[in-house]
């Protein structure tokens, strides 16, 4: 019997491999597990899947099982070994469909994970068509989870069924544009045939004039077409359509959709200055010798270059000082940014740099000062002005508190809720009550979070004394470990930057996250719109004043959920986007995202790769039996569906299962898949640390849809249709009613027939 290959010849590739214990002692559900990873090693799928069926049916006990589990009261139960042998052959299961690699030495089971390309560079088109239908396919199993839901096929069914308008019947088939028909014209009328608009399809969007469907269903409707699966997102959510005005019925052309941005992103936070790496470049390139600018920014650069570990790229670094110096245009280089310092009167120059430094120092205090004012110290024993002034013995006292505020939340969490308060999602006139918010503060969740947010920053302020006290010579201390200003050291990537420092600019990031910041969670074209270059379309569109208009509109006067129960009371932001990030599905390369740019030049630029961390290898069954063995065991869970808990529930739920049977979880969350991350700074410039006061909102000045659409009709449309007449026959050969998603339904491999997927 083969048995995959050895633990040495896969450690041998580079491969990044990963132990996996069998998680029992009973001799025959570890058996059943390593029949399991038999099968999957052999590439035995279904095998594996009816070992599993069989496992699930053993007895949840057996005897002499020495696995045993403790409840909440104290009881001794018989329950785990079955559920820990049942949960460990569905990661299994998952990894193998994840096309990770399964293999067994005598009773060791060993996983390794695949390889990505995370660049298209040297490869053929046909190589890297080759990628991406490789990556789609290891996605099949979700997909196909998905669609296989029971509620999703009846909502499927309901869209596509026949609805009556007063224009006649009408059903979903109709927002398809019809082949034939958008080919002829667009050989009569060329660009012209094509008019996008967006179209806001939230639930309060109400429903389409043209098909009587609900909008908000017409997006979930063609969501499904992506061959990345999806799920509610938490925190705010902006949906669009893109339709066509030129075609019958307003077809749809594409998706756009912003979420509230991730929590962390390095090549992101990197980007709009949020890393330690970062903050050692700005205030080493602020400190020039008077008259010599250029050389000393010349000196950065080259350090710069010598630190392949600093993701900080010159040319970006130059553009970002030229917007802290408030230089009259954007400068390309640190040279050139040098050169127009030295040629400037040296006391505006000294006043730039001055007013610059400045500006970094308050800011960074001011961070950590208004997320501390921004905690409800209510019943902790401290005023904020006593925190401030004597952070060291403030904290101490938090820090007596936080042990029995965190036992009385892991007590709120018991499987039995032995009747202590928990935290439920507040209504929204709760969010505007203080009345109510003081109450929601003292929750079990929310008071450790108090304790705990409250003794950091006070921890941090304590470390921020020397900037406090002596300005930007502190803030040099600080960041490289020395008083003396830099002159051509080497860079450390930030490794000296001091915690305070790290937790400002973590602070700031966190903020503007909440509130000034999206990501495009949804972008691109719906069939038969893609050879038509519509990924394109929408990858401008989201850059629009519209989107960034109706997000200000939804959330300018809504308070902030979590912020306004760690403050106990309502804490509304500023809600006027500065930017706007995205990751491509595949790593390598995102057509729709290269050159889109606008004329004013904002648009979007590649600012490296996301590390492939996440749960979207793993089935939605293998969360639920993770979470439901972590309660067996403890008699709790502290990982629910409460909005404030943390970023992910599935992610924290799947963390702690695998953690419970003792794997690595942080390994088998790295699915290593690399995604390109693309930003586009609307405001530029303001998300940085020490940044100038900046002008009206981009919900104001930037460019309207209508406009955004012409210019892409002139700049790639049109040319795309002058160079050949391939695409439009491509287009004229696509039958609407073959594209329902009914049609994917039936049959084996229902979703590895999704290559109607519009984006990219």
């Amino acid at each position: 019997m083969r048995e995959g290959p050895s633990i040495g010849s896969s450690l041998a590739f580079g491969q990044r491999a990963v132990r996996f214990p069998l998680p029992t002692r009973t001799p025959r559900l570890a058996n059943a597990v390593l029949a399991v990873a038999r099968a999957l090693a052999e590439g035995a799928h279904n095998e594996a899947v009816r070992i599993i069926d069989t496992l699930a049916t053993m007895p949840a006990a057996e005897a002499g099982a020495t696995d045993a589990a403790v409840d909440a009261r104290g009881r001794t139960e018989l329950v785990a070994p079955t559920l820990r042998a049942h949960a460990a052959a569905h990661v299994l299961l998952d990894l193998a469909r994840g096309d990770w690699q399964v293999a067994i030495e005598g009773s060791q089971i060993l996983v390794t994970a695949p390889t990505w390309r995370s660049s298209g560079s040297g490869l053929s088109p046909l190589e890297i068509s080759a990628e991406k239908q490789r990556i789609r396919q290891s996605l099949v199993a979700r997909i196909e989870e998905q669609l296989e839901r029971p509620a999703t096929r009846v909502f499927i069914q309901e869209q596509e069924r026949i609805h009556f308008t007063g224009s006649g019947p009408r059903m979903i088939v109709n927002l398809f544009a019809d082949g034939p028909a958008l080919a002829s014209s667009l050989r009569e009328r060329g660009v012209d045939a094509i008019r996008p608009y967006l179209q806001a399809a939230d639930g309060e969007a109400g429903r389409d004039t043209h098909t009587g469907l609900r909008l908000c269903d017409i997006f979930r409707y063609f969501r499904y077409y992506w061959s990345f699966p999806f799920g509610s997102t938490p925190g705010r959510t902006v949906p669009f359509l893109v339709r066509d005005e030129g075609q019958p019925s307003h077809p749809v052309v594409g998706l756009i959709a912003l979420a509230s941005a991730v929590p962390r992103l390095g090549a992101r936070d990197t980007a709009l200055g949020w890393t330690a790496a970062w903050l050692e470049a700005v205030v080493a390139a602020l400190d020039p010798p008077e008259g010599h600018a250029r050389e000393h920014f010349e000196d950065v650069e080259e350090a710069l270059r010598a630190v392949y570990a600093v993701a900080v790229m010159p040319g970006e670094l130059a553009k970002d000082l030229s917007h802290l110096l408030g230089m009259n245009e954007e400068m390309v280089s640190l040279a050139h940014l040098g050169l127009a310092l030295d040629r400037e009167d040296p006391t505006v120059a000294r006043g730039r740099l001055r007013r610059a430094q400045s500006r970094l120092v308050r800011n960074l205090l001011r961070e950590l000062e208004t997320s501390l004012g921004d905690i409800s110290l209510d019943g902790l024993g401290i005023t904020h002005a006593e925190a401030l002034l004597a952070p060291v013995a403030a904290r101490r006292r938090l820090e007596l508190r936080a042990g029995r505020s965190r036992a009385r939340w892991h007590a709120s969490r018991s499987v039995e809720r032995p009747g202590l308060p928990s935290s439920d999602r507040p209504s929204a006139e709760d969010l505007l009550s203080p009345v109510a918010l003081r109450q929601l503060a003292k929750s079990p969740l929310f008071l450790k979070k108090r304790i705990a947010q409250a003794a950091k920053l006070l921890t941090a302020w304590e470390d921020l004394e020397p900037v406090r006290q002596e300005g930007f010579a502190g803030l040099r201390l600080l960041t490289f470990g020395r008083d003396d200003p830099w002159r051509g050291s080497k860079f450390t990537g930030g490794t000296e930057v001091s915690r305070g420092l790290r937790s400002s600019l973590l602070q700031r990031q966190g903020r503007l996250l909440a509130t000034q910041i999206a990501d495009v969670v949804v972008c691109g074209a719906i069939p038969p719109y893609g050879p038509l270059l519509g990924g394109k379309l929408t990858a401008l569109l989201a850059l629009s004043r519209e989107p960034a208009a109706e997000y200000h509109r939804r959330y300018a006067h809504q308070a902030s959920e979590i912020a306004s129960q760690v403050a106990g009371r309502p804490i509304i932001r500023s809600a006027d986007l500065i930017a706007l990030t995205t990751t491509s599905f595949y790593g390598v390369g995102s057509s729709q995202y290269e050159r889109a740019r606008l004329p004013s030049g904002v648009g979007w630029r590649d600012v490296g790769y996301s590390a492939g961390h996440g749960t979207l290898h793993f089935s939605r069954e293998t969360t639920q039996l993770l979470q439901t063995l972590v309660r067996a065991e403890t008699g709790r869970s502290l990982n629910t569906s409460t909005f404030g808990e943390g970023p992910s529930e599935r992610l924290r739920k799947l963390r702690e299962g695998l953690a419970r049977l003792g794997l690595d979880e942080g390994a088998l969350l790295q699915h290593g898949m690399p995604r390109r991350v693309y930003l586009a700074e609307l405001v530029p410039g303001q998300t940085h640390v020490g940044a100038r006061p900046g002008g009206r909102p981009w919900r104001i000045d930037g460019p309207k849809a209508e406009d955004v659409a012409k210019f892409w009709g002139e700049r790639w449309l049109g040319p795309r249709l002058a160079r050949s007449t391939a695409h439009i026959e491509e287009v004229a050969a696509f039958r609407r009613e073959a594209a329902l998603l009914s049609a994917r339904l039936i049959g084996a491999g229902t979703s590895a027939g999704m290559a109607l997927r519009g984006a990219e």
